[in-house]
């Protein structure tokens, strides 16, 4: 051949019309067809193997492809290019019809308790855009690999089977052949990854695969192409398989290695890679640590003492687990204990509110946010087992010893009682801007149907003396607190006056047009009692632009309370975590106000306001929580329709500043936008922080 190197076709399996082909997309290209008699191409004589056609081949190069694999000549030549190193097998992208990446090499996930391992389909649902070459494939299907024919006959099975390639080229791995997957980007004909799970018939083939795994193995082939594959619930109880970008990792070295380059090679030893690496030695220690947890965000903080002997996976074995156990916010390598010798943190499962202690050491302040978050929010620590380090001696702490009455080292992180999240009152704050019926009805409402200890603020934005007679009625009748702004300051700023003047450690921002129902509010807060990662509530509704939507049909609100009854018997407790929720009711804990401020003034009258305090609360590692137990009615846009605003031109300008402040750009008010890719960045107080106005 010109232009390139010389090299042969194997075509493995496929029925005579698809060899073809692919024979024909070769033309002057030595050709052997591997598989069954009957599915050679016309004139080709079939060899039973793809180890029995290599044998027989007689140039220096070859590439054994499957004919569903669209490979043309100048693919071809970029992946010999790449096996251009002796010992060298390399694999392009294969990308689905969907254009989104199909396979980037085969990991294979180990499974210690069945004893089997289960091929995983490197980067499958990635963007092709955002995978770079795997310079270390664990496994190779067969489906489509390059390399010299003599490193390929050492490889190639003895029959046209995805199983037997696997375990045939990780055992060549295992012997020094290097896998890799280059960027060269090859359609699939047929679009679908061949399936892999719980198929009785492949159990043998699994459990032979199982000796060349790793239970994290997929999860660091996969990280090393930049990304992870997680589950995601939606609304309606489904889970959802998606492909998002590798979470950043800052690595904080406690103490001062005996050979610093040593150490941080032994650190970066791993496919998830490191964005940072700082070093808590000296007197500032523990503010070096809070500093590296305090941005939060879908981001890892990685804590090794500078005496542990780190080998090569660790880290990747620790992502691993959090990866697997989303209520855990802690995973480490020691054996028992809470402390840094080797932690990694799920920085973004953690509310912003918890923060490192004043102790003597990086080992007992970590320790103690360890024990204070799996007592107080739930969340648990993951200890991962295996030869990956040799930790270093335990610390000591005084300071930790005297609360505990132990060692960090010696912690147990179910050893104390959780207390009460609350003690007090919940603020209910509401709006008023004219419609003064309708804040009558749902102050009455309120007093109606609320047992739980509570208080009534409504600010008025500068409404007409009609409606402030109809406040200070309310004031005088059922006891609520009135302000006056005695302007309009918008619903952002004006619910911000509200949360400055409430006094419970639960606010309620609540709209002026609702009907609440029997126990609300106990609901509402109680899920945030018993979920203490949650830092926002809110409710169904009849009325609202989400999935928080219920079709519900009532023909008065007598039947709107018995259909909300029976639905909170029929949910009782049940609810699910979203990523944003509507601003008609939200119920919040105060703390996450005083971490993330109130509603951006930037909304003015209303509307995006709430999605961007979404985006603050989640950046800030709390969780949002739709109870399916609550059901309040909304009469909706009272406001806008009593003053005669143009609602849709009032959205179309919020959604515009909405794309402006969050970097998204500019688009029609009907697009949907993925929330998650807003929610997973860094919490920066400087700039996401809205500090409530001060009280006059």
């Amino acid at each position: 051949m010109t232009g390139g190197r010389a090299f042969a076709i194997v075509c493995a399996g496929g029925g005579p019309r698809a060899a073809a082909a692919l024979r024909a997309r070769f033309p002057g290209v030595p050709f052997r067809y591997a598989g069954p008699p009957g599915g050679a191409p016309f004139g080709i004589t079939a060899d039973p193997s793809p180890a029995a056609a290599l044998r027989r081949v007689e140039t220096e190069y070859a590439v054994v492809v499957d004919p569903a694999v669209a490979l043309d000549a100048a693919s071809a030549q970029r992946l010999l290019a790449a096996a251009a190193p002796p010992g060298s097998v390399v694999a392009p992208l294969l990308v689905g019809a969907d254009g989104l990446v199909a396979s980037a090499g085969v990991a294979l996930a180990g499974d210690p308790v069945r004893g089997r391992a289960t091929p995983h389909a490197v980067a499958r649902g990635a963007e092709t855009a955002n995978v770079q070459e795997i310079p270390a494939a664990g496994a190779l299907d067969g489906r489509c690999v390059a390399g010299r024919t003599a490193t390929l006959r050492e490889i190639a099975p003895d029959a046209c089977d995805e199983d037997a390639w696997l375990a045939a080229s990780a055992r060549a791995r295992g012997r020094g052949v290097r896998l890799s997957v280059a960027r060269v980007i090859v359609p699939l004909q047929g679009g679908a990854v061949s399936p892999h799970g719980d198929d009785p018939r492949r159990a043998a083939a699994e459990s032979a695969l199982n000796a060349h795994a790793s239970p994290w193995g997929a999860f660091a082939a996969d990280a090393a192409s930049g990304h992870v594959r997680r589950v995601v619930r939606t609304a309606y109880g489904n889970d959802v398989n998606v492909v998002e970008p590798a979470p950043p990792v800052v690595a904080v070295v406690v103490g001062t290695p005996a050979d610093r380059e040593a150490f941080e090679r032994a650190l970066r030893a791993n496919a998830l890679p490191l964005e940072d690496v700082v070093y808590a030695g000296g007197p500032d220690a523990i503010e070096v640590a809070e500093t590296a947890l305090r941005a939060r965000g879908d981001r890892y903080v990685a804590f090794a003492d500078a005496r542990t002997v780190l080998r090569a996976g660790w880290l990747d074995a620790l992502a691993a687990a959090l990866e697997r156990d989303p209520l855990a916010a802690f995973a480490t390598l020691a054996r028992a204990g809470c402390d840094a010798r080797a932690t990694l943190v799920a920085a973004g499962r953690i509310p912003l509110s918890e923060r490192l202690g004043a102790f003597e050491t990086v080992h007992g302040a970590l320790g103690d946010l360890m024990l204070r978050v799996a007592r107080e929010r739930g969340r648990g620590v993951a200890r991962v087992t295996g030869n990956l380090c040799v930790p270093a001696p335990p610390a000591d702490d005084v300071a930790f010893r005297v609360r505990y009455g132990c060692s960090p080292a010696a912690a147990d992180s179910t050893m104390a009682a959780r207390p009460p999240r609350f003690s007090g009152i919940a603020s209910i704050v509401m709006l008023s801007w004219n419609a003064p019926e309708y804040t009558r009805i749902a102050v009455e409402s309120i007093r109606a149907h609320t047992r739980y200890p509570h208080e009534i603020l409504i600010v008025d934005n500068g409404s007409e003396p009609p409606t402030l007679a109809v406040l200070d009625q309310l004031a005088r009748d059922h006891g609520v607190r009135v302000v006056r702004n005695g302007r309009n300051l918008g619903f952002g700023q004006g619910m911000n006056v509200g949360m400055t003047h409430a006094r419970g450690d639960a606010v309620v921002i609540l709209n002026n047009d609702v009907v609440v129902t029997d126990g609300w509010l106990e609901d509402l807060v109680g899920a945030l009692e018993t979920r203490r990662t949650v830092g926002c509530t809110a409710p169904r509704s009849n009325k609202v632009a989400s999935e928080q939507l219920v079709g519900a049909q009532y023909p008065d609100i007598g039947a709107m309370h018995r259909f909300a009854a029976e639905r909170r018997r029929a949910h009782r407790g049940r609810g699910y975590v979203a990523q944003r929720v509507v601003g008609f009711c939200l119920c919040l804990d105060r703390e996450v106000i005083d971490a993330v401020g109130g509603f951006d003034p930037l909304y003015g009258l209303g509307n995006y306001e709430d999605d961007d305090l979404c985006v603050r609360i989640r950046r800030a590692g709390w969780e949002i929580f739709v109870c399916d137990d609550v059901f309040i009615h909304h009469f909706g846009s009272v406001s806008f329709k009593a003053n005669a605003l143009d609602y849709r031109a009032h959205m179309q300008r919020n959604w515009d500043a909405f794309c402006a402040k969050w970097g998204m750009p500019p688009a029609p008010l009907s697009v949907e936008y993925d929330i998650r890719t807003l929610t997973r960045p860094a919490f920066d107080a400087e700039t996401h922080v809205v500090p409530l106005p001060e009280i006059a």
